[in-house]
């Protein structure tokens, strides 16, 4: 490769760094100011730092509502990737180590599944989950994330 490649690909992914890093920056330091500050252009000061007032802030907000918020999602996403992972491995196993009747046809249904856009089941599924009296429950969210046909 010569010189003048290498620095435009050098380029290029510089470009693309700072398109994908600078709205974190700017998240980080909106996060450090308080109101008056955040909607003036003086962003990236030192001056009107109130960090822990935002964190405060957050934290009483709605009677404490964001904790719970928070450890919904960590219990989302740690609780349901495990368990996915595990139901996974084990259908993957089972296709890979077993032979049993019509193996062939229910890992053609599982390839068939993963060509189904997760948009086109959001309906079905909730009126699934409201036949059985599970909407805005845990198990209306936590279900559908346990069986993935990519994970298999």
């Amino acid at each position: 490769m010569t010189l003048l490649g290498r620095t435009t690909v050098n380029v290029v992914v510089g470009i693309a760094v700072l398109y994908t890093l600078l709205p974190v920056l700017w998240l980080l330091l909106a996060a450090t100011k308080n109101v008056d500050a955040l909607f003036q252009s003086d962003l990236f000061s030192l001056s009107n730092f109130s960090f822990v007032d935002n964190v405060k802030d957050l934290f009483a907000m709605d009677k404490g509502l964001y904790p719970r918020w928070y450890l919904n999602s960590v219990l989302y996403a740690v609780v349901g990737a495990a368990a996915s992972s595990f139901i996974s491995m084990a259908a993957g196993y089972a296709f890979d180590k077993y032979a049993f009747a019509h193996k062939e046809k229910l890992f053609g249904l599982v390839l068939a599944a993963v060509m189904v856009p997760q948009t086109v089941l959001a309906l079905p599924l909730y009126l699934m989950a409201s036949g059985t009296g599970l909407v805005n429950t845990f198990w209306a969210v936590f279900i559908p994330v346990l069986f993935n046909p990519f994970g298999v």
